[in-house]
This record gives C-alpha cells, sequence and structure tokens, in this order.
C-alpha cells in the first residue's frame, strides 16, 4: 500500500526550477538564483533546474555556493504544483505524476514532461495518473489530505468520496486514508471576477488556507477582521482605489472575506472536529492587490505558503520591519515547536507579487 509522505518526513534537499519558456517574465530566473543563494546560507542542501537559457553567470554563482544544477527544462518556477507527489510504499520512496491542469500560463505540456523526468533522474520509481491536480493543492499528515474544491472541479467529481476511490483502486494508496475538501472555489471565483480575471481559470490552492503543522494540528487562514483601526489602514494604503486599478472596494472586500469566514467556520465545524485538535493562524488577507502579470492575484500576506525543510520553518515576512501581524504568525509555528526562520528577504514579495511564495517555488525531496 502507497501513503503520502507529510512535508514534516526526513528531507534530503530542496529543488528549485528555472524558467524554460520564453513566455515566463525574464526576472523570475533572478528570483530562482536569489531563493537558492539564500537557502545555502542556511546550509540547506539545493539542486536547481536548469536549461540551455539559464545566464552563465548565475550558474557561477550556482557553482560558488555549492548549489547543484540538473539539466531539466521546466516551463515556469512553480514546481511544487507540477513536480510529483512523493510517497512511501513497502519502505521505498516512489512519485505519482498527476496532471498538470493544462489551462495554466506557460507551459504545462514542458511541466508535465518535466514532471516525470525529474522523477526518472532522481532514480525514483514513477507511476503515471490521469488525475488532475496540482500539487499546491494538496497537504497531508500521510492519513488525511485536504484540498480545495478546485481540485473536485477539475475532475469533473461532487464528492471527495470519489476522488479517494480513485486513488484507492487505481494508485494502491492504503483504503484508509480521507479526503477532506475545503469549499472555497465559488468565494475565489468572485474574487478573480471582481479583479477582472478569466473565473474559469481560478486557482484556489490549500497553500492559500490551511496546511498540516504536525500529524495532530493544522495552521488555517484566520483574516483580521472588523477594526475601525484597520478600516482606516486599508484606505490608508489604498484600497479606494481607481477602477481600472483592479483593486476592491472597502465593502467589496470585507464582503468576500466574510464569506470565506463562513466557508472555512462551517468546513471546520463539519469536519475539524473528527479530525484532530486546531491550531488557528492569524494572516492578513491576500486578496485586495494587484493582479500580477495578468495572471493571477498576488500572493502578499500568505504566512501559510511557507516552506519546510523537516523542522525548519522558512515563514515569508512581508514588511520592512517585524509588526504585530507578523509576530502573530511566527508565534504560531513557534508553539507548534518548530525551528522558525523568518525570511525577510526581497525574493518574498517578488514570489508574492508573482503569484505564490516559499512552498510553490519549492520541492522537497525525502529520505525513506
Amino acid at each position: 500500500m502507497m501513503k503520502p509522505l507529510p512535508d514534516w518526513t526526513t528531507p534530503a534537499r530542496v529543488i528549485l526550477a528555472m524558467p524554460g519558456s520564453r513566455q515566463s517574465p525574464k526576472d523570475r530566473t533572478d528570483i530562482i538564483r536569489d531563493y537558492a543563494l539564500f537557502l545555502r546560507k542556511h546550509d540547506i542542501p539545493v539542486t536547481v533546474l536548469i536549461n540551455k537559457i539559464t545566464k552563465s553567470k548565475i550558474l557561477e554563482a550556482f557553482t560558488e555556493q555549492s548549489v547543484e544544477t540538473l539539466d531539466i527544462k521546466a516551463g515556469d518556477i512553480w514546481i511544487r504544483d507540477w513536480a510529483p507527489l512523493l510517497c512511501e510504499r513497502d519502505g521505498k520512496l516512489v512519485a505519482v505524476k498527476f496532471k498538470y491542469p493544462h489551462t495554466y500560463p506557460y507551459s504545462p505540456r514542458l511541466d508535465n514532461k518535466a514532471g516525470r523526468e525529474l522523477a526518472e533522474r532522481l532514480g525514483i520509481e514513477l507511476i503515471e495518473s490521469d488525475i488532475i491536480w496540482e500539487l499546491g493543492n494538496f497537504t497531508t499528515n500521510g492519513k488525511d489530505i485536504i484540498v480545495t474544491d478546485q481540485v473536485l472541479k477539475a475532475n469533473h467529481l461532487k464528492r471527495p468520496e470519489t476522488l479517494r476511490n480513485r486513488l484507492v483502486d487505481k494508485l494502491g494508496f492504503d483504503p484508509k486514508i480521507r479526503i477532506h475538501v475545503l469549499p472555497v472555489l465559488e468565494q475565489d471565483s468572485m474574487v478573480w471576477k471582481l479583479h477582472g480575471l478569466d473565473i474559469r481559470d481560478t486557482i484556489c490552492h490549500i497553500d492559500g488556507y490551511m496546511r498540516f503543522i504536525d500529524t495532530r494540528k493544522i495552521v488555517w487562514w484566520k483574516p483580521l477582521m472588523g477594526s475601525l483601526g484597520q478600516a482606516i489602514w486599508r484606505i490608508k494604503c489604498g484600497f479606494l482605489l481607481k477602477p481600472d486599478e483592479r483593486k476592491l472596494s472597502f465593502w467589496e472586500s470585507y464582503y468576500l472575506k466574510e464569506r470565506k469566514m463562513i466557508s472555512l467556520a462551517y468546513w471546520l465545524l463539519r469536519q475539524g472536529k473528527k479530525m484532530f485538535p486546531l491550531e488557528c493562524m492569524v494572516t492578513m488577507d491576500k486578496f485586495y492587490d494587484k493582479v500580477t502579470e495578468n495572471e493571477t492575484i498576488t500572493d502578499f500576506g500568505d504566512y501559510i505558503n511557507f516552506l519546510r525543510f523537516g523542522n525548519k520553518v522558512f515563514v515569508p515576512q512581508y514588511y520592512p520591519r517585524p509588526n504585530d501581524r507578523e509576530s502573530a504568525a511566527l508565534s504560531v509555528y513557534q508553539k507548534a515547536g518548530a525551528e522558525v526562520i523568518p525570511v525577510r528577504e526581497p525574493i518574498v514579495n517578488k514570489l508574492a507579487m508573482a503569484g505564490g511564495v516559499l512552498n510553490c517555488a519549492a520541492w522537497v525531496v525525502y529520505k525513506v
């Protein structure tokens, strides 16, 4: 039987991907370079997927800092989404390659190919699946799996039990595994529509809402609501801007926040009590920023999009100086016993403006 590996499994290295598609914005090569060099400063083993358009100066910097490279051409930097799912089967590491959605920007066909080649080049047994599933939409403790309802929609499924049965019957997953679906697609589609994006391409990944922090706990998105000070702060920061700047008015954003909180509260009442004790995380909403690259909404303020390497949790920090909001986010991980490493580097906001953060742009290989 096969079981998915939670991200606190003993890690071997972090793998990042340089964009190989001409469609990808040019500055993303520099983002991945800086991300790799930052991780090396913290003694994290790093491998970067390179290609023929990777600059020689970047390769020289990698050599100087002992960053390994692997010549595999990928379409974009979001390796977490298109890489295989690492599982344990009979004491061995295996990789399940789900289909990367064809509606995504850049080169999904190329990324699907890169995901397969990645497992093969690492010598990991690869298992193909026809399920459409980007792994940014995945968190597990090894027994429970949480996704958003985007996964059901992509596969034209109505019930999580049907998805579970496909995993068990076609891929040999442990029959005791449970799938939990967070119903947020409707609210996210509204947000996309208000930002002028195509709601058919709505992306609502789980690392913007909740993730397992250990076997019995999850951290989840809980926006700050209701204070006069926050309302004034929003107006001061420019949320009441011209319509052509594609930002939401205060009341539009407040309404959407209420809708999302109702969805989360309902889900937690229905699923949470029978699953595990809950640990709450306070984050800032990520829905009030500009649309980025005409692709998606920025991920600014998403503290759940952390990178985990064993007991080390690299938590994104978005402001020039620490503040109460970021301290509240960090304290959740500290209480869970993790070694918390705040990341207040330019890469955080650059990744957020591209539509993801630390988790989205990294794939951790484990030891089994």
